[in-house]
């Protein structure tokens, strides 16, 4: 019996799927989901909780029902807040079935407790005659509830707040982060790990526009601020939840253009952030949970093509153990409707719920779907019906040189594994003809979305457009109406400039750096107005910036390329971790990245002092670098010793020969002329029997 068990839970998440959109709220007045970092949906072993901002009327509202049964029509819902102005960004947190509803009203912070049925009274909590906005919160296991929020002012300030179990009150706010005059750490969004560790994060609207983060190890008395590294954040709400191993994970939107939702993790040290939305365009409002078994689902607002202009609520999963995300896969459809602001929770038991607002009707109104990852199904599937859910490739724009899978994921809305015929051809619009045609005779279909990914390779060509079109067939479809989907594919506005050689710094002596990089135009096509980038950050210290240069404006010809060579640099810093990145943008009004990807490299900066000349081997420093005809190449030795002096260049071979033989104790120089060689990179080697190094050096016409 042990053993069938084990069997049972380890497949059933293969058989879960997404059940039908239920709308919660009638079709006015307007409802909003929380623009904040904290959740409005929650979950136990029984129940799935709700709140949600009525606007015309002076309530948050709230509404709860047993997991797989929820409402079949509209409901009014309870009545939270009072007074005479609506309240907004109401959050929701659980212990014990105790509900716990924090929002804001002009200046305060207001919440509320519902136990046994009952409502207690409201009590109030941040600065008052301070504006206090965007709550988040979380509760301990001990049933305390925490409290994150912006105090505005002079710029956006992150607080803590905690109420103990019980308490009619929060402590005295303490000042988490304060940015500084008129910058702003915006939409906090608060975890608890099993530790009792309690994990803040934020975003920033100052370079370098990373995640801010905060820890406490004392229940929020005392506050460890940091940034996490490699992250670029839009000042947009973003996301944090804890798994039962003390992890912690971050979901938020991308600076760059197009914005997508990154998932920075904590499993230890912070790693790099993975890209989960893979969006052709634009993506907002992450929200993020982690489930019973350690599993991490993120779901966000996106409006990728084909469904273009509407928001539809996308989501992606990281099972417990794993490394690779499963992809992102759609919840709501293309209806031509805004459905904004998705909301996450896993329940006691494993699923999965998810609100939103939704302008199916005439005005915005919430919405819920759920994950049915424990079978426990609240209405029978009677209709057999395939659709073709989404186009994963190819995207609306690619690049020419590089060869991709055509993928599409399908929607099964049966509880077993279907086969199906699944088609993909490519027609060439400019010259109409069928250029691409791969049938995949019977493809099984798991219950609910499986992505095909088995068609073959197919590249575009420059300046051709093109349409893809993918069909599921199978003989007892009722609806084949929803059975294919198109989407036009060009490289028209693909531009790319990506630096592809770099000199990048390593643990080396203190003194002047001059960042160098190779930049190639690799698609074929003149580009104009192009910049070239380089910047260095502190990653020891909330990713400081202490270089930034920039060259252009400079066009570059097809296939064409530079050495850029970026204004030099005393590297006088302190040890630790650093991160150098050079990159290109395209016209400096717009600023968009051209470079795919841009090369950054982290490295340890350890300031090692000068080494004494006599009674070492060394390879000195080349004067100057970079140069056009001659330079001087320095080197000692600590004792009489044959060595060879070589100059190669980036294919390996030998150009030159700088010294040979036999050289005395002491330094020594050398004068290079290389008059006689292409610009470019080389290589200057040195070879003694207790020693050997190299240098690089770069060569300018």
């Amino acid at each position: 019996m042990v053993v069938f068990t084990v069997i049972l839970v380890s497949i059933l998440p293969l058989f879960a799927q997404w059940h039908d959109d239920i709308p919660i709220t009638e079709s006015e007045p307007t409802c909003y989901t929380p623009y904040s970092g904290g959740w409005s949906i929650a979950g136990d072993a029984e129940n799935v909780y709700l709140v949600w901002q009525e606007n015309n009327s002076p309530y948050i509202r709230y509404y709860d029902f047993p997991i797989g049964y929820p409402p079949e029509a509209p409901v009014p819902g309870e009545g939270v807040s009072s007074g005479s102005e609506h309240g907004e960004d109401a959050v929701i947190s659980i212990y014990g079935g105790a509900v716990h509803v924090d929002w804001w009203l002009n200046s305060t912070l207001y919440f509320r407790v519902n136990a046994s049925s009952v409502w207690g009274s409201i009590i109030t909590h941040g600065f008052s005659g301070y504006t206090s906005r965007y709550p988040a919160i979380a509760d301990d296991a001990s049933g305390n509830t925490h409290c994150v929020f912006n105090r505005i002012g002079n710029g956006y300030q992150v607080y803590y707040q905690r109420r103990d179990a019980g308490a009619t009150s929060f402590s005295a706010p303490v000042l988490v982060y304060d940015p500084g005059t008129n910058r702003y750490a915006s939409y906090p969004s608060i975890c608890i790990d099993h530790y009792g560790y309690i994990h803040v994060v934020w975003t920033q609207d100052w370079e370098p526009y990373n995640v801010g983060y905060a820890v406490s190890f004392d229940g929020g008395a005392t506050w460890s601020v940091s940034g996490i590294p490699s992250t670029v954040a839009y000042s947009e709400p973003l996301s944090v939840a804890c798994n039962s191993s003390g992890h912690v994970y971050v979901a938020y939107t991308d600076r760059t253009t197009p914005r997508q939702i990154y998932v920075a993790a904590k499993t230890g040290a912070w790693g790099t952030p993975v890209e989960v939305s893979n969006s052709t365009f634009y993506c907002y409002y992450p929200s993020i949970c982690c489930d019973p078994d350690d599993g991490v689902w993120v779901v966000w607002d996106d409006r990728r093509s084909p469904y273009l202009c509407k928001d539809e609520i996308f989501y992606n999963h990281l099972l417990q153990g794993k490394t690779e995300w499963d992809g992102d896969f759609p919840v709501t459809y293309a209806d031509n409707f805004y459905s904004r602001r998705p909301q996450i929770a896993a329940d006691d038991l494993g699923n999965i719920h998810v609100i939103w607002y939704d302008q199916r009707t005439d005005d915005y109104n919430i919405y819920y779907n759920w994950l049915d990852v424990s079978r426990t199904s609240y209405a029978p599937l009677d209709r057999f019906d395939l659709k073709m859910a989404q186009i994963v490739r190819p995207h609306s724009t690619e690049a020419p040189w590089e060869a991709f899978t055509p993928s599409c994921r399908i929607y099964n809305n049966q509880g077993y594994v279907v086969s199906a015929k699944v088609r993909c051809r490519i027609t060439n619009l400019t010259g109409k003809k069928v250029v691409y045609n791969d049938v995949i005779g019977s493809y099984p279909l798991d219950p609910g979305l499986t992505q095909v990914s088995s068609f073959k390779p197919f590249t575009v060509e420059s300046g051709i457009e093109y349409e893809a079109l993918f069909v599921v067939e199978h003989p007892n479809d009722v609806n084949p109406s929803n059975n294919d989907m198109f989407v036009r594919v060009t490289n028209d506005g693909f531009v790319d400039v990506t630096p592809i050689d770099v000199d990048a710094p390593g643990v080396f002596q203190r003194g002047m750096f001059t960042p160098m990089a190779y930049f190639k135009e690799r698609i074929g096509q003149f580009t104009k107005d192009v910049t070239l980038r380089s910047k260095i950050e502190d990653m020891s210290s909330f990713s400081a910036l202490v270089y930034e240069d920039s060259i252009g404006e400079m066009d570059f010809y097809p296939k064409d390329s530079f050495y850029a060579v970026f204004t030099p640099t005393p590297l006088d810093i302190n040890d630790g971790l650093y991160m150098i990145t050079f990159w290109a943008t395209y016209r400096e009004s717009h600023g968009t990245i051209i470079s795919h990807p841009p090369f950054e490299l982290t490295f340890q900066y350890e300031g090692i002092a000068e080494q004494p000349v006599t009674g070492n081997f060394a390879l000195e420093a080349v004067a100057p670098n970079p140069f056009v005809d001659n330079a001087n190449v320095s080197f000692s030795l600590g004792h009489t010793a044959d060595i060879s002096l070589k100059v190669y260049d980036v294919t390996g071979k030998v150009v030159s020969t700088l010294a040979s033989g036999t050289y005395t104790q002491g330094p020594h120089t050398v004068n290079w002329n290389a008059s006689h060689v292409p610009a470019g990179i080389y290589f200057i080697r040195f070879v003694a029997p207790e020693f050997s190094t190299t240098r690089k050096v770069m060569v300018l016409k």
